[in-house]
């Protein structure tokens, strides 16, 4: 469904600062006011090296895992809106509508900014302040690209999956600005028969980007997914990994320096699918859990260790709750279902976030929208409604900030 796209207050667009181009070499050897460049031609590891116009550092960004406060979407068929939640001290406070953003989109934060990808209809990347939230930037996407999320690695360079095209858009995250017109990341070779891969979510994890490709025709699979592996220096896929189940749809999850989690749903019949295991040493994926052991579809997932964690489940009656799982026996062997935390069916949740053994859910109950918790120390009571007004938003509707 398209939806309008409020109007934001733009601000100019820094110049471009392009980090790992190699067609800014030769502007850089004529740069009078750096004498240092014409030497570090070959070190692509120093920060003044040529591939960095203006002699801007290049920086790694390092995407939270967890933080003092959330930032949460919410938005309805017209309007959007972002709440921070403060969990400095109990009870927990909610700041609603510190900005106003696109109806459908994702959050990502990094680099002292919290970036809005405005999906379907939005086509674009806002920046904001992630202290006062004021708008830094906005960057126009492609027409009509639907992208989907954001993978930060470095202060001068990111990448946008876009839904609706055969390749990932690389940005400056800094300036907001495109890295080049025709600097993409080609994924064609990744397509099925409609010529689109389908690229959703994505994670920058120990140097690499992994990308997750659904490949959908007609909105129903035609394989099983797949996790591209991205060599961020050369800009190009290295490997790809099979997965075992159609139609990765969950935020991809580090659970450990090599080994990953995704959400599988198939058809979203409860039948196919489950928490995929990814072994990025190997190169492999297997099925941990069963969307039939599950009891419904993963739709988000969060780890409580490197072994095991929390499952947003929906189930084919479409009901939603929270499930324990664990990914392996301890012994080598596959892992399991374990208990609900929050039983299917009270809430429609659409979202999760684990912060210092409180377990967040967005809860997008249309006459009761707003955020909900469950410390993990007395897990049989769920909070009373922090209530948000819009609903929460169901693409990744959490992300935490510093």
């Amino acid at each position: 469904m398209m939806r309008a796209l409020f109007p934001l207050m733009l601000v100019v667009a820094f110049a471009l600062v392009a980090c790992d181009d190699d067609t800014k070499t030769t502007n850089n050897t004529n740069n009078t006011n750096n004498t240092n460049n014409t030497n570090n031609e070959n070190n692509v590891n120093n920060t003044n090296n040529t591939n960095n116009t203006n002699n801007v550092t290049c920086d790694p960004v390092g995407v939270l895992a967890t933080g003092t406060r959330l930032a949460l979407h919410t938005g309805n068929a017209d309007n959007g809106g972002v709440l921070v939640l403060d969990l400095a001290s109990e009870p927990y406070a909610l700041a609603a509508d510190v900005a106003v953003v696109h109806s459908d989109s994702t959050l990502r934060a990094g680099n002292d900014r919290l970036y809005v990808v405005g999906r379907l209809g939005g086509d674009s990347l806002l920046a904001l302040d992630d202290e006062t939230f004021s708008v830094r930037w906005q960057l126009p996407l492609p027409a009509g690209s639907n992208p989907q999320d954001v993978a930060l690695v470095s202060t001068c360079k990111a990448y946008v999956s876009l839904y609706q095209k055969n390749f990932l858009q690389i940005v400056d995250p800094t300036a907001g600005a495109t890295v080049d017109g025709t600097a993409v990341v080609p994924l064609a070779d990744f397509a099925d028969a409609d010529g689109l891969p389908e690229a959703s979510f994505l994670l920058a994890h120990g140097g690499s980007v992994y990308v997750a490709v659904q490949n959908l025709v007609d909105w129903a699979p035609s394989r099983d997914g797949r996790l591209l592996v991205l060599d961020v220096p050369t800009d190009t896929i290295g490997t790809e990994i099979e997965l075992t189940s159609p139609n990765p749809f969950s935020p991809i999850v580090a659970v450990d320096d090599t080994h990953l989690a995704v959400g599988c749903v198939g058809d979203f019949s409860g039948t196919q699918g489950g928490i995929e295991w990814i072994d990025t040493a190997a190169g492999t994926s297997t099925l941990a859990v069963s969307s039939t052991d599950l009891g419904g579809v993963v739709t988000d997932l969060v780890m409580e260790d490197a072994s095991c964690g929390f499952a947003l489940v929906n189930t084919p009656e479409w009901t939603s709750g929270i499930r324990r799982f664990c990914l392996t026996d301890g012994e080598g062997g596959p892992g399991a279902a374990g208990e609900w935390l929050v039983p299917a069916g009270p809430y429609t949740i659409v979202g999760l976030a684990l912060v210092d053994d409180v377990l967040f859910f967005a809860d997008a109950t249309a006459a009761a929208p707003g955020v909900r918790f469950v410390d993990l120390a007395l897990p049989d009571a769920v909070s009373e409604r922090l209530a948000t007004g819009l609903p929460p938003g169901f693409a990744k509707p959490f992300t935490p900030l510093p």
